[in-house]
């Protein structure tokens, strides 16, 4: 305690000019580090590790939670495509397939 009272006193005040004179630096952006392209943010990372939940193309019905493995047997036995509904955990709501780039990849190979 007795040494921040000391500080105060060393320490010159801070005067409003001083920092407004304030010289911003400039920054050199480098065009090869900035992606060119980003993932969806709906989309969460690690597909394959993630229960999934469809809905039923005929009724709409909700189906899951089913391991991607089993998704992925739904979509080879075509009973779900790019224009099926899914959801997951750390997805704000239902998405098609097809808005999921890495999702359907996944499925597709």
């Amino acid at each position: 305690m007795f040494f921040g009272v000391i500080l105060v006193f060393i320490l010159p005040p801070v005067s409003s000019t001083s920092l407004e004179n304030k010289e911003t630096p400039e920054i050199e952006l480098k065009a090869d580090l900035i992606p060119t392209e980003l993932p969806p943010i709906t989309e969460p990372l690690g597909v394959e590790a993630k229960e999934w939940f469809y809905l039923e193309a005929d009724d709409q019905k909700q189906q899951g939670p089913i391991s991607f493995s089993d998704l992925k047997k739904l979509w080879n036995e075509k009973k779900i495509n790019e224009e099926s509904y899914v959801w997951s955990e750390g997805m704000k709501e239902w998405e098609y397939i097809s808005n999921m780039p890495t999702l359907e990849k996944n499925l597709r190979n």
